[in-house]
């Protein structure tokens, strides 16, 4: 048996301090080493973007971490296509003396991370897109991230919020339109269309919506999807579908969700 016990934790938002009190309660697990998978959003509200990420990015503890729209728009104010928010707490990346090491690591995480029947993002996949649609997808958003074309890509602005990718070659352009639905969708309307701004809960879509989970092609094939970034639905665990966005951008809780025996801890951000 495999003595790693792999946890997920939710959007951590630059809440060092609730994320270290959740390793502690993570280390004391008497079954074995822990390895730990990331849901994405890494920075920003919280008041330390920077031990957050310089944290995940020497972890031995970390497998996995995916890209959530914060860490995108972080990536976008560092390439200089994107200016800070008033809102914005990752100035201390930007001014950190070891921000070129971070950031580099930071470009190289994946929209999608897939392990067996697990498949880790940060917000969501459109309910026509087939697991191995999406992992192809999210391999071609990171050769573009890597690679010469990061600075088009990020100041496209299109993986802002998330929209239809349509038709056609896969562009800079489209690739980054795919990279605001897996780092921002919500819900979608009865043809699978996303919504571009809702951040409600259930009992909050609107009429002709639903969460992109329902019909999902790669939840009926039995793949699992692990994700956060919906804030306002909580820790929700549902029919191949788990979310572990308990609120830590908003006083709320960070979550973790061990993959091997399905317990959940919460902290208090």
């Amino acid at each position: 048996m495999d003595p790693m016990a792999t946890w997920v934790i939710g959007d951590i938002h630059g809440n060092l301090a609730a994320l270290e009190r959740l390793l502690e309660t993570l280390s004391r697990d008497p079954d074995g080493e822990l390895r730990i998978w990331l849901t994405g959003d890494l920075v920003n509200r919280g008041p330390d973007s920077l031990g957050v990420l310089r944290w995940a990015a020497r972890s031995p503890l970390v497998e996995a971490a995916v890209l959530g729209n914060h860490d995108l728009k972080l990536l976008a104010c560092a390439a200089g296509v994107l200016p800070p928010g008033a809102r914005d707490t990752f100035g201390d990346v930007l001014e950190a003396p070891d921000r070129e090491e971070l950031l580099h690591w930071l470009r190289h995480r994946p929209l999608v991370h897939r392990r067996g029947r697990h498949l880790l993002v940060h917000a969501g996949l459109l309910p026509s897109w087939e697991t191995a649609r999406a992992v192809d997808l999210s391999r071609q958003v990171e050769a573009v991230l890597t690679g010469p074309g990061a600075t088009a890509f990020l100041g496209s602005g299109r993986w802002r919020r998330p929209a239809e990718p349509g038709p056609g070659p896969d562009t800079v352009d489209r690739l980054a339109t795919v990279a605001g639905v897996l780092a921002g969708l919500r819900i979608v309307d009865a043809s699978g269309r996303p919504h571009p701004s809702f951040t409600g809960g259930l009992a909050d879509i609107p009429p002709g919506h639903r969460p992109w989970f329902e019909a999902s092609r790669a939840v009926a094939e039995g793949t699992t999807v692990l994700f956060g970034h919906w804030a306002r639905l909580g820790f929700f665990e549902g029919p191949g579908v788990r979310c572990l966005d308990g609120g830590a951008a908003y006083g709320g809780h960070l979550v973790a969700l061990c993959l091997d025996d399905g317990r959940v801890i919460r902290t208090r951000a």
